[in-house]
């Protein structure tokens, strides 16, 4: 029966200390017990510290039944067959089972403090750590605005840019069309003029041709007046028939000339209008 008794004894003390280790140490357990402490603890609403506390208590039950066991034994050998009775067994073994008890509470009660001080101390180093972190967290997280904002930024400046370069391009290209337009309006106008100026050249021409044939039809009809007429009278009145003629053909052809001056008149004007506009259009 004692060994029994001695083996839950010592299974209760790991499950109690075991218990212990496993608690997250923010105050209370067995370093706590008594008066306040032990109503805050058994007032827990954490499972793990209410199994702590009826470990505890069981493990003192079975050591204060161990102990009863011990001390309710009738006799006991001492130096090879001499007994005692039970009052002075009880006597002789009663302290050293208490103080075997006090002792085992002692160290009991230490290894819970211990546990409870690394606790704190894990606990202490992890929120420095999660400290750390969000400190950590926070700068990475203002870099990433920061870095979001100079994308932003840049962004922003790469549409300007590309409006300014679209706008460009704009321009140039209208530019170009202008030109281009220009161009085509003054090598019309160049055509334009040299057909006109074709066209005076062909007046002349024929203005020329005409005052030819008004001058030779009239040279024929004053000879032909000169040879028909037989008296002076009759060959002056072919020769004033002829005066007549060649100044009505003068007439003619200075009216062909005029005409002809006033075509390339207006052909020099025309040209100078479209060297005019060709040099505005240019501009």
């Amino acid at each position: 029966m004692g060994y029994v008794l001695g083996f839950i004894f010592f299974i209760l003390a790991f499950l109690v200390i075991s218990i212990i280790l496993l608690q997250e140490g923010k105050g209370g357990g067995l370093a706590g017990m008594g008066g306040a402490a032990t109503d805050s603890v058994m007032g827990a609403k954490n499972p793990l510290r209410r199994w702590t506390v009826y470990l505890f208590v069981l493990f003192v039950i079975v050591m204060l039944g161990t102990n009863y066991y011990i001390t309710s034994q009738n006799e006991a050998s001492i130096d090879g067959g001499l007994t005692v009775d039970k009052e002075t067994l009880k006597k002789a073994t009663e302290p050293k089972a208490e103080e075997a008890a006090k002792v085992e509470t002692t160290s009991v009660l230490s290894d819970v403090k211990e546990a409870e001080k690394e606790t704190k101390e894990a606990i202490k180093a992890a929120e420095a750590k999660l400290a750390e972190e969000k400190i950590a967290a926070e700068k990475a997280l203002k870099e990433a605005e920061d870095a979001k904002k100079a994308e932003e930024t840049a962004k922003k400046e790469a549409e300007a840019l590309k409006a300014k370069a679209d706008a460009e391009i704009k321009a140039k290209e209208e530019a170009a069309a202008a030109k281009i337009a220009a161009d085509k309006k003054a090598e019309e106008e160049k055509i334009a003029a040299e057909k006109l100026k074709a066209q005076e050249a062909e007046a002349k021409i024929k203005a020329d041709i005409a005052a030819t044939e008004a001058k030779a039809k009239a040279n024929e009809e004053a000879e032909r007046q000169r040879v028909a007429a037989e008296d002076a009278k009759l060959a002056q009145e072919a020769k004033d028939a002829a005066a007549k003629i060649e100044a009505a053909a003068k007439a003619a052809a200075d009216k062909v000339e005029d005409v002809a001056k006033d075509a390339a008149n207006t052909a020099v004007d025309t040209k100078d209008a479209a060297a005019k506009e060709l040099d505005k259009l240019t501009k």
